[in-house]
């Protein structure tokens, strides 16, 4: 601010900045429309009936510069100021005022206050310019608050003893409030008069702030109030500011004109200098005013009141500060010094003598701390040898003790060399006595009182003293030096002893003592003092844990080792406080090296000999800590739940977790030898979850420095906390999961950060900085997006990391394996987790070079031996959406339920895509945080097995999202190796697990509903079986086929009856042994892989080391027999996952249950207790329905997925590729025992025979068509198998007449019948015709065609080609995806659904029959003769069979049929009608030319040519083009038309 501060004048002229406009507003501001407050009542709430509030303070805006910023500052302040005080007369009267108003309680309060008055940024010109403006408008804003305009008036408390009681209280609150006025205003006055020096101030104001603030010294007598504690703090603020006023020496007046006119003058002021009286020295008015003062009370005559009034007056100079220069100050300091001295040896009263005492330390402490050639001033000789030898006689009096210690201390600290070296002597013998008194007291009788503060006043003085003789004096001879060491040494560290003298003190303190002893005699405190406190060179046995003695003794070498290294100056005297009354700092906050002390590091500081010796002590130390206070105080300790961490942390346990937190901060600092890595990452990863909070953060830094310093730790880093957080952190523990997915989330980060940095050169600096902030929205893009920006982020030449700091994949796969088995997760916000630590892991393999971004034109993909895991997902994520989008309701899962009579609507493609975000499609992201509900309603005929039996069990969306995303086209086929990981990871989970959901379990005992929210636990438990099944690897890979079992099925076991013991089963192998030694002898294995895994060994090691899936089997699938139908029901799903290369396993294990469900024992029974047999009876027939229904779900999933129908590893014979002996019993028993209660309509027989139904016409339909005429030799069991579907299929049963005739059209055709018209459509085309009778001329089979085909709902007919199955699609020559068979892409209809599947048996009927000519005739006759629905689905049948493959069909029928159809008005018949033509065109050519070989008089030879586009002809146009290239088909054209007419 260069300028003059101005004002606009009415006139509009500017005019100078007078003292009068400016506090004529500050007044303004001062007493906001009220001259008192009123009071807010005791009771009352913070606003209800509180001081009103204040008007609003407007700020001319056209104000000049300076005017402006000085009245919206204090707007601003007077404003907070209000808020605050407003806020402390509605607190408690308790609370101190120093937790409402110090600097760094509120931060809102310091960011007002801060600017201001301590100059920060630009408002430090503010007071350099407007000081004694500033002054005294900040006195009027205090006397207008505290009500004392007139400055004459006294300070005196406002309540009294004679006060009424009904008054009391208010009286205490507007003392509260005068207090904290006072308290602020001091607050402003510290801040503001620091700059006194860059402005001369006048002698009133000077006057005025040291008079207010002796009055606050004043004693008040008889005030026992509940504010006596704030009063001492508002004293000792203005103490404060005592000291920063004593403390300033101002600019000389001759050198301040160039700020003339800036001061703010009184308006009868002159310009001139003299008239200003502005002292150039401060200290001398306070000098005058406390001698003074001093001088009075020493005139009267001695009282308790005058006593208490002196000490009072001698406490407000206690911040007083000795000038060290220049020495004029320093002679004048201690001329003051030497009068107080004076009065200290002539005062005879002990509390006054001892007042003067403390002052005298509180002066002289900063002073001995800078002192050095100054101790030869006279001044300051003549005052420590005037005091020195009284205080030393007097410090020997028990009376005096306390006080006179630290005062002979200080007077040694500022003494000459040689007085210091003859008199310290005596006085550190007295310490020392001291001490060991206190020893002796302590050890030799325990119920003896001691004196803890003698103690640390002696301590105090010890290091003190140690100081100057170490630092400033730099020790005497050798042998003295050594003595004086020897004695301080054995007396703080007896040798022997398990703690040091004396206990309970700050340890920081004898950490000091070693710091200044190492400063000269580093080898002594090394070898005399921190070895013997670590135990250094003790053997095992006779090492003994002394937590107190090795903290002190790990933090000294720590402090020693980083002065050392860093070449730090000496270190400074001790601070006798840390913080002023205000609130500012005195203590600087010191940083110590985080980098790793190497053996070349030690070398080079002179440390090499202790360092090795100091890293195996750490070692010992850690782990016997690891034993007591570590392991068993992690928060999943089951003795640890529900115990509050400082009952916990108390007692013995207090000092070896402090010793824990000093160890753990010196990792990486000092890694401790003997220790592996795998150990130590495993130590620091438990503790990252142990019970203090302290400890906890600390083990996190240090594993994130590890990660982030250490590039050969990467993989150990990463690995074992990753092995660490599947052993340690349960999944009933989810707040601590939670954070431990967050901090190996942090970890991560930090990880691409330092390869981001270590990978930048300059050239790619700025690209890759954009690909770091992008990370951010990655999140939320497509993975085409994101790849697109990486290709136009990457530099060409793409940073490379070198071989040494590449991450390995192993690593990057292995977390991917992790976040996959936390995807199984129930909790949204694990889920969450879990995608980001994938989107982490992509960027790794992208900036390692794992991943290699290949851009062809506007198109980038992955090329990489595996994709990263998130890459596939993304992709995949919505093709899994739209296979089930059409069950699931946008009503939350966890919403209150809807009546059972009706389903929600589902979601359609359109609602689907409105509920995404704006230009986002479904992502994992999305698919994780999606929260619907699955609907399965009767109707539903589109869903496939795997979506429609996952929406019978389950109601939320992300285990169906889970389980399609583990099919084998998905993940298995891309990220084999990070799904060999998460089979491992799953595995483990799913064994931590399983006890909380056993049958044996009480809790779990009783659940019998089928369908429900049920337990958090069940639902976990089923999302790890699924991704376990998904993911597994053969324990053995085994060869051969499944073992015939005929006579095991059929013979009726004698115990399968029984009710499910699980204490028995589950513990013994099928001969009855008991397979706990080899659960043991798996978990072992199972730990030793997991450690190979973790010490970085190959993939194929590792997949080597996997569990065994043999094993989970014999322990999950006696859980079949439980009566808990969740536990049943998540098996099923678990089993239905099972791929190809683990199917033998699981049908092996099956197989006893297979038989159990299949017999069929007589249900007999005495008539004494008919009763109660025929509820046994009851029970066992419903457990073995049960068991028949989930061995069927787990079937119709195999069987859907395509593992039973694989013939390497399923179930189909190698050699004739029929189906295996064991599931054709199975099929044929099944059937059987269906047939027998087919008279029954329960309604889990209902879904017995649709999942038999679903699991025949899979396993069909997964086999090629070429090969299904092997599958079931005998020719019978086909059809026993399509009678009895016939009979499930309600009106597309061979019973029935056709729909139209159907007695009840508003029937709903239900997902059962639907089924079950699905199986015999499959059974009917497994190769050729079962029974040649159904289509004979008059055959059964062409009705029930006519029946299924005529199934169409002309309302969506003409546009069917949207909802085009890839059968019908196939029938057309369309080119089918992968995914076609799944997508529904519009509520086509039942009517739909069932004609496309009839359009499907007449080609595969016409394409496995082609010697039935009565087939083919039907076709053709339908074409003619049908109803539209049936005519098209005949035709386009036809069409597909005669234009894939040379099918023996009579040319001129089919010409004809063409020619017909061509007619048709719907425009797909007639492009289907054009293509079949154009295959035909081919053979018409090769029959037109035989027939005119046969006829040697032809003379139509040579007019065949080729047809013209046949999508531009018309019927007429073909047909005329036709009869002119082949004139000789003419008579055998009409004569078909004839025949079809």
């Amino acid at each position: 601010m260069d300028a003059v501060p101005h004002c606009p004048t009415t006139d509009g002229t500017a005019v100078c900045w007078s003292k009068a406009s400016v506090v004529s507003f500050i007044r303004g501001l001062a007493s906001p429309g009220y001259s008192k407050p009123s009071v807010v009542p005791v009771c009352s709430a913070l606003g209800e009936k509180g001081p009103p509030a204040m008007t609003p303070i407007s700020v001319d805006p056209e104000s000049r510069p300076g005017e402006y910023v000085l009245k919206s500052l204090f707007a601003n302040f007077t404003s907070v100021s209000e808020r605050k005080i407003r806020i402390i007369m509605a607190e408690p009267l308790e609370k101190p005022l120093t937790k409402s108003l110090q600097r760094g309680e509120d931060p809102q309060f310091d960011q007002v206050r801060l600017p201001v008055f301590q100059l920060v940024c630009t408002m430090s010109s503010l007071a350099e310019y407007c000081l004694p403006s500033l002054l005294r408008t900040l006195f009027d804003w205090y006397r207008r608050q505290s009500g004392t305009d007139h400055e004459s008036q006294e300070y005196t408390p406002r309540s009294s003893a004679k006060a009424r009681v009904d008054e009391q209280q208010r009286d205490y609150l507007l003392e509260r409030r005068d207090l904290a006025i006072d308290f602020i205003f001091s607050l402003v006055l510290i801040d503001v008069l620091k700059q006194m020096p860059l402005h001369p101030v006048l002698d009133t104001s000077v006057h005025e702030v040291i008079n207010l603030a002796f009055k606050h010294f004043k004693y008040k007598e008889g005030y026992h109030g509940p504010n006596t504690a704030n009063m001492h703090i508002v004293a000792d603020l203005y103490a404060e500011v005592i000291g920063v006023l004593a403390q300033t020496k101002q600019v000389p007046l001759h050198l301040c004109t160039q700020h003339w006119n800036l001061i703010l003058l009184p308006s009868n002021t002159t310009h001139c200098p003299q008239a200003l009286h502005i002292r150039a020295r401060k200290f001398p008015a306070v000098k005058k005013k406390f001698l003074g003062e001093l001088k009075e009370l020493r005139q009267k005559e001695q009282n308790p009141y005058v006593v208490q009034s002196t000490i009072s007056l001698i406490m407000g100079l206690k911040f007083f500060r000795v000038k060290m220069y220049p020495v004029e100050e320093f002679e004048a300091s201690f001329l003051f010094m030497q009068e107080c001295a004076q009065f200290f040896l002539d005062v005879k009263d002990k509390d006054i003598k001892h007042a003067l005492a403390g002052l005298f330390v509180e002066i002289l402490v900063p002073v001995a701390a800078a002192v050095k050639n100054e101790v030869n001033v006279p001044c300051l000789r003549n005052f420590v040898e005037s005091l020195h030898d009284t205080t030393l006689d007097l410090s020997t009096r028990k009376k005096h003790s306390l006080a006179l210690y630290p005062l002979v201390t200080c007077l040694l600290c500022v003494s000459q060399k040689q007085f210091f070296l003859n008199r310290w002597p005596v006085f550190l013998g007295s310490c020392l006595t001291s001490l060991k008194v206190d020893c002796n007291r302590m050890f030799k009788s325990p119920l003896q009182s001691k004196d803890p503060k003698m103690a640390r006043v002696a301590l105090e003085s010890l290091y003190r003293l140690l100081w100057v003789y170490m630092i400033r004096i730099k020790c005497e001879s050798n042998t003295g030096t050594q003595g004086r060491l020897n004695s301080i040494v054995s007396t703080l560290f007896p040798k022997g002893s398990r703690g040091v003298v004396p206990r309970d003190m700050p340890l920081n303190i004898f950490i000091k003592i070693i710091q200044f002893i190492a400063q000269e005699r580093l080898d002594f405190a090394m070898k005399e003092v921190i070895f013997d406190l670590l135990c250094v060179g003790k053997p095992a046995k006779a090492f003994s844990l002394n937590p107190e003695r090795m903290n002190i003794g790990l933090r000294a070498f720590l402090v020693i080792a980083d002065k050392i290294q860093q070449r730090e100056a000496e270190p400074p005297m001790p601070h006798a406080g840390a913080s002023l009354p205000s609130g500012s700092s005195l203590y600087v906050k010191k940083s110590y090296l985080s980098k790793a002390l190497t053996e070349n590091e030690a070398k080079a500081i002179g440390m090499s000999l202790y360092y090795s010796q100091v890293r195996k002590a750490i070692d010992n130390i850690l782990r016997h800590l690891d034993k007591d206070v570590g392991r068993c105080m992690m928060l999943t300790n089951v003795q640890m739940l529900h115990k509050e961490p400082e009952d916990m942390i108390s007692g013995e346990r207090k000092p070896k977790i402090d010793l824990f937190r000093t160890c753990v901060a010196a990792i990486p600092r000092i890694l401790p030898d003997g220790m592996t890595k795998l150990e130590l990452i495993d130590l620091l990863s438990r503790l990252t979850i142990h019970m203090d909070d302290e400890l906890r953060l600390i083990a996190q830094n240090s594993l994130q420095s590890l990660l982030v310093d250490f590039p050969d730790w990467w993989e150990e880093v990463l690995l074992g906390y990753n092995g660490f957080l599947l052993r340690e952190v349960p999944d009933t523990h989810q707040a601590l999961l939670d954070s431990s997915i967050k901090l190996l989330l942090q970890l991560l980060t930090q990880w691409k950060l330092a390869l981001l940095a270590s990978s930048r050169s300059p050239d790619s600096e700025t690209a890759y900085a954009a690909t770091v902030r992008l990370g951010v929205v990655w999140a939320g893009m497509g993975v085409r997006h994101v790849l697109t920006c990486l290709c136009f982020l990457q530099p060409a030449p793409g940073p490379r990391l070198s071989g040494e700091r590449s991450p390995p994949a192993v690593a990057l796969h292995a977390l991917e394996g992790l976040a996959l088995v936390l995807l199984c997760s129930c909790h949204i916000t694990t889920r969450k987790l879990a995608v980001a630590i994938l989107r982490e892991v992509r960027l790794l393999l992208l900036t390692a070079g794992h991943a290699e971004l290949a851009c062809t034109g506007s198109c980038c993909t992955v090329q990489e031996a595996e994709r990263p895991l998130l890459d596939v997902l993304d992709q995949v994520s919505p093709v899994v959406l739209e296979t089930f989008a059409h069950v699931v309701s946008d009503t939350p899962l966890y919403s209150p339920a809807k009546p059972s009579s009706t389903c929600a609507p589902p979601l359609t493609p359109a609602s689907l895509q409105a509920s995404l975000p704006t230009s986002q499609r479904a992502d994992l992201q999305w698919l994780a945080e999606w929260n619907g509900t699955l609907q399965c309603c009767p109707g539903d005929v589109h869903s496939p097995s795997r979506v429609w039996v996952v929406a019978q069990v389950v109601r939320e969306p992300w285990a169906l999202c889970l389980y399609s995303l583990l099919r084998q086209e998905h993940v298995p086929r891309h990220c084999s190796t990070a799904l060999s990981h998460a089979w491992a990871c799953a595995f483990t989970r799913l064994q931590m697990l399983t006890p909380l959901v056993e049958p044996s379990n009480p809790a779990n005992a009783k659940k019998t509903s089928a369908v429900g929210l049920g337990d958090s636990h069940v639902a976990l438990w089923r999302n790890y079986l699924i991704l376990c099944f998904g993911a597994a690897k053969p324990s053995i890979v085994s060869s051969g086929h499944l073992r015939a079992s005929t006579p095991e099925i059929i013979t009726p076991a004698s115990d399968c009856g029984g009710a499910f013991d699980s204490k028995v089963r589950p513990l013994t192998l099928r001969d009855g042994t008991s397979y706990l030694p080899f659960l043991l002898l798996m978990a072992l294995s199972h730990i030793y892989a997991l450690a190979g895994w973790l010490a970085g060994v190959s993939a194929v090691e590792q997949v080597a080391g996997t569990p065994s899936v043999s094993w989970l089997l014999k322990q999950l699938v006696p859980f079949m027999r439980s009566e808990n139908l969740e536990i049943t029901d998540a098996l099923a799903l678990g089993f239905g996952q099972a791929n190809s290369l683990i199917f033998r396993d699981l049908i092996e294990e099956l197989h006893p249950l297979m038989k159990e469900a299949l017999e069929r024992r007589p249900e007999q029974g005495n008539g004494d207790s008919q009763c109660v047999v025929d509820t046994a009876n009851k029970k066992r027939r419903e457990r073995r329905d049960q068991l028949r229904l989930q061995l069927l779900r787990i079937f119709e999933l195999l069987a859907d997925a395509g593992v039973i129908s694989d013939s390497t590893n399923g179930a189909l014979e190698r050699d004739t590729l029929a189906l295996g002996t064991l599931f054709l019993e199975y099929v044929d028993l099944t059937r059987m025992l269906l047939e027998a209660e087919n008279d029954k309509d329960m309604e889990i027989l209902r879904d017995i025979r649709a999942h038999f139904s679903a699991m025949v016409a899979n396993l069909i339909q997964c086999v090629p068509v070429h090969h299904r005429r092997f599958l079931f030799p005998q020719q019978s069991l086909r059809h026993h198998l399509f009678v009895l579907f016939s009979q499930w299929a309600g009106p597309f049963s061979i019973m029935f007449t056709p729909l139209d005739r159907y007695s009840d059209r508003n029937h709903q055709i239900t997902r059962y019948q639907y089924c079950a018209l699905k199986a015999m459509s499959s059974v009917l085309c497994c190769g050729p015709v079962f029974d040649s009778v159904g289509l004979s001329p008059d055959g059964y089979l062409y009705k029930w065609l006519d029946n299924i085909l005529a199934c169409q709902d002309p309302r969506v007919y003409t546009h069917s080609s949207q909802c085009t199955s890839p059968a019908s699609r196939r029938i057309l020559g369309l080119h089918v995806t992968p995914y076609d068979g799944c997508r529904v892409s519009a509520p086509c209809g039942l009517s739909l659904q069932v004609h496309q599947l009839g359009c499907e048996v007449v080609v595969l009927l016409l394409e496995l029959n082609p010697d039935q000519t009565n087939l083919f005739s039907w076709a053709v006759d339908r074409c003619y003769t049908g109803t539209q629905p049936l005519t098209s689905g005949c035709f386009r049948a036809i069409a597909a069979v005669c234009g894939s493959r040379n099918y023996p069909c009579d040319i001129v029928t089919l010409l004809n049929l063409i020619l017909f159809k061509a007619s048709d008005t719907s425009r797909q018949i007639y492009e289907t009608a054009m293509q079949l033509m154009h295959i035909l065109e081919a053979k018409l050519r090769v029959f037109s030319k035989r027939t005119v070989e046969e006829s040697s008089s032809s003379i139509l030879h040579g007019t065949h040519r080729p047809l013209p586009p046949l999508y531009s002809l018309s019927l007429t146009q073909l047909s005329g083009q036709l009869a002119t290239m082949y004139p000789e088909l003419t008579l055998p054209l009409f004569s078909g038309e004839c025949v079809w007419t």
